[in-house]
């Protein structure tokens, strides 16, 4: 027994001193396997929140966090006061994660003192107390620490915190709006619209939370104006007067804007968006590319069937990819003779999506390009899916 407690000790201490791997995988490894042991591990992870190397004790923290043990708080109070920012960050967000309301006092100390984390972990744990420290905190010169407890407050979700987090616009507090969007609270519609005109962007995604139509006139404004929250607002409320102005947004040269009125397009669904967002499948920007074809293969429409086909020739696969799985929704047979030449295409995810699309539209007269692909075909999950596909068409033809 103690030759197993040994050996046990010696694997706990070896996969604590990978978490100070420079191997990404090794330490995501190490992490998992040290969850996975539960209690057996936890007193040399509290052991090791002393340890000299601050990439292994900044990491401690988030498998004690995890593991839920009341043993490790005092552990992580004191780890409040180490050293390194990184260390004391952790502590507080894993503190936060256990739940245990005698770490509320530290917490809020640990917060005063500029620990972000700390926010985090008040948020979570919404003991009262708590709110006066973090509405003090939205006034702090620092960025991280004011969004933190601006999105803490909102867990809360009382009169004083929704007060404190409408205030808290007037500085352009993203969190802010965000949260009071995700609250529902029609109180806050003017106060973001009002930050919205002052260009908060989380003001427009608020909005967009709320999807309040009084909000759509102020939001077609801040579009035309560049503000890409309103255009990812826009798509949430899914009104139809944001068509042709969305539409616009897809010549502007900022990529970010144009994406997300790419995405907002596809939430409406609105047909007249097909033609310009057929477009954008040549625009010099892969991204832009990939999210254009994205969207066109969820609105389906015969419009987009020809430049789709001419998308299975893009150089970025994901385009391919998506241009393959929009022509198998479409219905549209002429999309057959493209999608067989996608089954030769150099990535694999590529062809899956081509047998996929052939499945939808073939019958028996593809059989044999199906059964020549699989012959030719190297990588089990397309081997598989041509096989599965070769099987129903057979079956449909009986």
């Amino acid at each position: 027994m103690e030759e197993m407690d040994s050996l046990r000790e010696k694997t706990i201490k070896d996969l604590i001193e990978k978490l100070g791997s420079k191997n990404i995988n090794e330490i995501y490894k190490a992490k998992d396997d040290l969850k996975n042991m539960g209690e057996k591990a936890l007193p040399l992870l509290i052991e090791a929140l002393g340890n000299s190397d601050c990439s292994i004790r900044y990491r401690i923290p988030m498998i004690l966090g995890k593991l839920k043990d009341s043993m490790s708080v005092d552990p992580l109070i004191k780890a409040l006061k180490d050293e390194e920012k990184i260390v004391r960050r952790t502590a507080a967000i894993a503190l936060g994660e256990i739940g245990d309301v005698s770490a509320v006092e530290p917490l809020i100390k640990a917060l005063n003192d500029g620990n972000s984390g700390a926010a985090i972990a008040l948020g979570v744990i919404k003991d009262d107390k708590a709110i006066e420290p973090l509405i003090k905190s939205l006034s702090k010169k620092d960025p991280d620490l004011v969004e933190e407890a601006a999105s803490a407050l909102t867990r809360f979700g009382n009169s004083e915190a929704v007060e404190a987090l409408i205030e808290a616009l007037k500085s352009g507090n993203t969190a802010a709006a965000i949260g009071l969007g995700n609250l529902g609270i029609d109180r806050a519609l003017y106060p973001l619209i009002e930050s919205l005109k002052n260009g908060n962007i989380g003001a427009g995604i608020g909005l967009g939370e709320l999807k309040n139509k009084h909000a759509i006139e102020p939001l077609l404004e801040a579009l035309k104006e560049g503000n890409t929250g309103a255009a990812i607002a826009l798509g949430e409320i899914g009104d139809e007067r944001a068509v042709p102005v969305l539409i616009e947004a897809l010549e502007t040269d900022n990529n970010d804007l144009k994406m997300k009125a790419i995405t907002s397009l596809g939430k409406i669904g609105d047909k007249r968006a097909v033609v310009p967002l057929c477009k954008k499948l040549k625009d010099h920007d892969r991204v832009v590319r990939f999210h254009a074809s994205s969207v066109l293969s969820k609105i389906g429409d015969e419009k987009s069937v020809e430049p789709m086909i001419e998308a299975l020739k893009d150089e970025y696969f994901s385009v391919r990819g998506n241009a393959a799985s929009g022509l198998g929704r479409s219905g549209d047979r002429r999309a057959i003779k493209p999608l067989i030449t996608c089954l030769r295409d150099n990535t694999w995810v590529v062809r899956f999506d081509a047998v996929c699309a052939l499945g939808k539209l073939g019958n028996k007269e593809i059989l044999n390009e199906l059964q020549t692909a699989l012959e030719q075909e190297n990588k089990k999950e397309v081997r598989d899916k041509i096989k599965e596909i070769i099987e129903k068409l057979s079956v449909e033809c009986l």
